[in-house]
């Protein structure tokens, strides 16, 4: 008598699926697409500014990204998928879902969970030094731009910009034998996060002390600089923004960030680790 054995179960391949709310064509995933495709992730890309409506829940979605865009967080008149994307990240945090909110995005997070944002006298624009708390130094994310701290990372024209008295960044700020970790980070913005909401971990600050990175929990970052800038993404901004400096060109912003090898590598390091971090859930299965 002969039988048949049961066939072997094969494990079905899961994918993580990242939900991306991204509010004008001109910020656009950038390099976190690759970070993402490398982690096996897919995104679901809302594009809120063409008419497509922002999701009340995360119900298959393993992560969420909030871009960054031209708009101000409290600009709803003129941009009415703002609140349901305010709401989004109230859920995201108290579901304790991976979340990074980017710029735009920092902002809208801080006005969900309970801060405030503001309006700073002059716009950071281009490559800026924000220094790392001790938190920060020690986070998941924000640790991955360390590695950008020891390997010259800033272009000649951020060097020759630091030397002027516009741009000199205060003593405390300087990274004094290792002890006040600074690195370069691209910045395109005007807004603050002018007060924090409560309970959340500060990561990074500016020159001038304002908050420019933090965590919700274990698994929400905010971060008011850009990780995932390409040149040709900033060399649009500068083509289009009102926050461009006179005298700067916008391919001398492209030629910034394609200097800026090691930070970009830094940055680089940054958002794969967020990609790693995302898991797929029961929830998001078929």
């Amino acid at each position: 008598m002969t039988g048949h054995s049961p066939s072997p179960q094969i494990p079905q391949m899961t994918h993580s699926r990242v939900l991306v709310i991204q509010h004008e064509d001109d910020c656009p995933l950038g390099e976190l697409a690759t970070a993402l495709h490398r982690s096996s992730a897919s995104a679901r890309v809302v594009r809120a500014h063409e008419g497509e409506e922002v999701p009340t829940d995360l119900e298959g979605a393993d992560a969420l990204v909030v871009l960054g865009g031209g708009m101000g967080p409290r600009d709803d008149a003129e941009h009415p998928w703002l609140e349901p994307t305010r709401a989004l990240l109230r859920r995201a945090a108290a579901e304790d879902v991976p979340t990074l909110a980017i710029c735009l995005g920092a902002e809208l997070a801080v006005d969900a969970l309970g801060g405030a944002t503001g309006r700073a006298a002059h716009p950071e624009v281009g490559l800026c030094s924000i220094t790392l708390t001790a938190a920060g130094c020690d986070d998941a994310l924000l640790g991955a731009l360390r590695a950008s701290e020891d390997a010259g990372a800033e272009s000649p024209d951020m060097k020759q910009r630091a030397a002027s008295s516009e741009y000199a960044r205060p003593e405390s700020v300087r990274n004094v034998a290792g002890s006040v970790p600074a690195v370069p980070v691209l910045q395109w913005h005007q807004d603050t996060l002018a007060q924090m909401p409560p309970g959340v971990t500060v990561l990074a600050t500016g020159p001038d002390g304002a908050v420019q990175a933090f965590r919700v929990g274990a698994s929400f970052w905010a971060v008011q600089f850009h990780p995932e800038v390409q040149p040709g993404i900033v060399q649009r901004w500068a083509e289009t923004s009102s926050l461009t400096p006179e005298g700067r060109t916008p391919d001398s912003f492209a030629r910034e960030i394609e200097d800026a090898q090691a930070a970009r590598s830094a940055w680089a390091h940054l958002l794969g680790a967020f990609a790693q971090r995302i898991v797929p859930s029961p929830r998001s299965g078929e």
